[in-house]
């Protein structure tokens, strides 16, 4: 919701939600709750990142 809201407030109509066809930049992390991040401080929980719609890079 956040992300439809900013994209929405800076009249982005190309990016805003997880779609086909829509602009996105994101990291994909493995972990069941983002709360669970700041306990193993210092692993890497980034197992893909993607840019302009792209994977860039997997684990």
């Amino acid at each position: 919701m956040a992300t439809r809201g900013g994209a929405a407030a800076l009249r982005l109509t190309d990016r805003g939600c997880i779609a086909e066809g829509m602009r996105a930049d994101m990291a994909v992390l493995d972990a069941d709750k983002y709360e669970e991040l700041v306990y193993f401080y210092g692993e890497r929980h980034v197992t893909a990142v993607i840019k302009g719609g792209k994977v860039h890079e997997q684990r």
